[in-house]
């Protein structure tokens, strides 16, 4: 966790997923391929994706860096992976019990 001050109508650009919050100060958040600007304030915190942002300070301002958080797919994702391996474990176990016990008897 990087914590960053700007003078005012100072300039940061970040070009990796993570989270800004706001601990003093207004900046102003203009993100690669999006029409929409936003205004922060003291106290607010934003995920910002991928792609290039680009900050300034619009008064002096104290900024975290944060760590992204998992995205809302991978998230959702994260159960189903959790049943895939379980049965992956399930079907290896059996092949294990399988190859203990030896092949079939001939009749």
């Amino acid at each position: 966790m990087d914590t960053i001050e700007l003078s005012a109508g100072q300039l940061l650009v970040i070009d990796c997923a993570a989270r800004l919050r706001v601990q003093c100060g207004r900046l102003w958040l203009t993100r690669e391929r999006d029409a929409t600007d936003t205004v922060l304030h003291a106290g607010d915190e934003v995920a910002l994706g991928s792609g290039r942002v680009v900050v300034e300070a619009l008064a002096a301002a104290r900024l975290q860096c944060l760590p992204a958080e998992p995205t809302a797919v991978a998230a959702r994702a994260l159960p189903a992976l959790a049943r895939a391996a379980q049965r992956v474990r399930a079907h290896l176990a059996a092949a294990i019990v399988r190859l203990q016990l030896g092949p079939a008897p001939c009749h």
